[in-house]
């Protein structure tokens, strides 16, 4: 311990060790994170275009449940809104054809999610921000 004596006021210094067991902390922000993400993918369903379901059904987590993903080739494409087409002009695009963006916004049906459109994620985050922070604090008691 160390003493420091300055004109009219004394300083003490000294270490002080404390151990801290953080598993259970790490446990409830593993868990707060895999429920934050199951409810934006739940959240956020009707927002995602939807013709056959196999974009909205693809969608689920990776890097420890740090990422939500939509794993079909025409999810970024739908994403952005807008159109893409081909050099034949052709939005059906062959094999090993490189596609192109077309300043045309995409129409999206509203008749199985009636929220459909582009850039799902920003408007259900919009939406459904304050049932996601209380998805989180609910996970910490």
């Amino acid at each position: 311990m160390e003493y420091d004596f300055k004109n009219s006021y004394m300083s003490i210094s000294d270490k002080i060790e404390i151990n801290i067991d953080m598993t259970r902390l790490k446990g409830n922000l593993a868990k707060a994170r895999q429920n934050l993400v199951y409810q934006i993918i739940s959240d956020t369903q009707d927002y995602v275009p939807f013709q056959q379901g196999i974009l909205s059904n693809s969608a689920h987590t990776e890097n420890d449940d740090s990422e939500i993903v939509y794993n079909t080739p025409y999810a970024r494409f739908l994403y952005m809104g807008k159109l893409m087409l081909d050099d034949r002009g052709s939005s059906w695009a062959l094999k090993n054809t490189r596609k192109h963006v077309v300043n045309k916004d995409l129409e999206f049906s509203k008749e199985a999610h009636s929220k459909a459109g582009a850039k799902w994620y920003e408007r259900s985050k919009e939406d459904n921000l304050q049932n996601w922070i209380k998805t989180v604090k609910r996970s910490f008691k």
